[in-house]
């Protein structure tokens, strides 16, 4: 009983860190945003960032991304488009288990 207690404690804790991970890329791509940054290697980095996040909620991972990839778009179509399919393939990948 105490193991699954202290495991059920420890997810939490990995949730609530996971949380705060995505609230901070958030953060990172307003700032890419605001800043007009077009660096592909700078976005590649932050969609990656954003789909490595474990523990989140599907919908709240997509609200991020595709904030991110709405503005690649603008710019480079290949890139959000190529994103965009991995998002798909990863959240899929998550249904399975």
């Amino acid at each position: 009983m105490d193991n699954e207690k202290e495991l059920m404690d420890c997810l939490k804790l990995l949730a609530k860190s996971s949380e705060r991970d995505m609230d901070e890329l958030e953060d990172l791509v307003d700032e890419i945003i605001e800043y007009k940054i077009q660096n592909e290697n700078t976005i590649s980095q932050l969609f990656d960032n954003i789909l490595s996040v474990l523990l989140i909620e599907d919908d709240r991972k997509r609200e991020v991304f595709h904030k991110l990839s709405n503005y690649t778009r603008k710019f480079n179509i290949k890139l959000a488009d190529d994103y965009d399919e991995i998002l798909e393939e990863d959240l899929s990948d998550d249904e399975e288990y």
